[in-house]
């Protein structure tokens, strides 16, 4: 299991420390172990929830799993949806013991994907045109 997190904390850390111009690290909320093995641990840059993206009460993304983000060089994510935290579901957290307990727990959220990809994505492009007239 150590072996694991090393190997995990390692890429983490690669991908972090990673020489290009915009970079978007996401992962759940870590404990100390894994932060004392990542090279040039800093605090996230934002924490997000599934609910902030969700459209309505029933969205599947109506959820609470706090998720952290470390960006270099793009955007904070705005918000999507209109939805508060008195509605979101736990059910992530109160997934039984199950053969696909890590699928449910792993998931990642629709909404958040989507403000990711329409946000940073018109953030990388005008990254990619400055540089061209540059």
């Amino acid at each position: 299991m150590w072996q694991e997190l090393d190997d995990g904390c390692e890429l983490f850390s690669d991908c972090l420390n990673a020489d290009v111009p915009l970079i978007a690290v996401e992962n759940p909320v870590m404990h100390k172990y894994a932060k004392e093995r990542i090279r040039g641990f800093y605090p996230h840059t934002q924490s997000v929830q599934p609910w902030e993206f969700a459209q309505n009460i029933d969205d599947e993304d109506n959820q609470k799993k706090r998720t952290c983000l470390w960006l270099k060089n793009l955007p904070k994510l705005n918000r999507t949806g209109t939805l508060t935290a008195a509605t979101a579901r736990d059910d992530i957290h109160k997934a039984p013991p199950s053969v696909d307990r890590w699928k449910i727990r792993s998931k990642f959220h629709t909404g958040i994907a989507q403000a990711m990809a329409t946000q940073w994505g018109a953030a990388a492009l005008q990254h990619l045109n400055s540089q061209k007239a540059a």
